[in-house]
């Protein structure tokens, strides 16, 4: 899938998606596009699964803009997925977490939970801290 995110300064450019712009959005392969802002800028995400990032992500700035000069267009340099938390292995986000009350009494140390000698939900010993 091709991606690109579209960069506009405050005061470069105007974003107009519109029924012209998706037309020709769709005609360089682009399924979706989101349109963020901020204090700074406008950023618009672009992306399609027979869209050739390095070969149209100009022609994309050219579709959502009157005038793309100023607009940088970042194209993707890593991606990967992330399993669910619960894949993980973690006590943390275990199916049952201890009781509100073991997290209140005891206190958080890392991803776990410690109350008297023991951590809580594991059964392991916690080694003696020096004083």
């Amino acid at each position: 899938m091709g991606q690109v995110v579209l960069v506009l300064p405050n005061g470069v450019a105007t974003v107009d998606i519109g029924p012209d712009a998706a037309m020709r959005l769709a005609a360089l392969g682009v399924t979706s596009v989101a349109v963020l802002r901020d204090g700074m800028g406008t950023a618009v995400a672009i992306e399609g699964w027979a869209f050739d990032s390095e070969v149209s992500g100009e022609a994309a700035a050219r579709a959502v803009t009157p005038d793309p000069s100023g607009v940088r267009v970042l194209r993707p340099v890593m991606e990967t997925s992330i399993p669910a938390a619960k894949d993980w292995g973690n006590p943390c986000f275990a199916k049952e977490a201890p009781s509100p009350s073991v997290r209140q009494e005891g206190r958080h140390r890392g991803n776990m939970t410690e109350k008297g000698g023991q951590t809580a939900g594991l059964g392991v010993p916690r080694l003696p801290t020096k004083k």
